[in-house]
């Protein structure tokens, strides 16, 4: 919800594909375009047009979801950015290895900001 919404903010045109029926009415209710469906599934990523995506962000906290989903996104479109998250380091690189622009680990990207937030707070006490 948070990277739909802050997409949203700047007026980037986005789909969401959301497997949940209630946060996908959540989303929608907010404003946010959303195809209910499987997202490891290609008739849905058509249907969110990652074919024809600039970037596609993959956010599901599920590794084996991730893996699928970042597998199809490059079939259908092998030059797009691909942005995702993940909770380990050796998914972070499986997911490098399957072609991933970005992956975003949870543990490592908290540790730099709670080091950035202390530094600041020893500097403007």
């Amino acid at each position: 919800q948070l990277t739909a919404q802050a997409l949203r903010g700047h007026g980037t045109p986005l789909a969401v594909i959301e497997q949940d029926e209630d946060r996908a009415a959540a989303l929608r209710a907010q404003g946010t375009p959303v195809i209910q469906g499987d997202a490891t599934r290609p008739d849905t990523l058509r249907q969110a047009a990652a074919e024809h995506a600039s970037v596609v962000v993959i956010a599901t906290p599920d590794a084996i979801q991730t893996t699928l989903i970042m597998e199809q996104v490059r079939a259908l479109n092998p030059d797009v950015h691909v942005i995702v998250r993940t909770h380990d380091e050796h998914t972070r690189d499986a997911l490098h290895e399957l072609g991933a622009s970005e992956v975003l680990y949870g543990e490592h990207q908290l540790g730099l900001a709670m080091g950035e937030r202390a530094r600041s707070a020893l500097l403007d006490p």
